[in-house]
């Protein structure tokens, strides 16, 4: 009655490793968007003064 257990356990880690890939790959295409966007409001706030 052990095993169930374990194979619940290794399929849960490898699905976090999977799922951790994923978000770490996904990062670098959000940061640069958000950089940009954060980047052009202060750009007007400045020309407006």
């Amino acid at each position: 009655a052990v095993w169930p257990l374990v194979a619940l356990c290794c399929l849960g880690i490898v699905g976090l490793l999977i799922a951790g890939t994923i978000v770490l790959a996904l990062i670098p295409i959000y940061l640069p968007q958000k950089a940009a966007a954060a980047v052009s409001s202060a750009s007007r706030i400045i020309h407006r003064f």
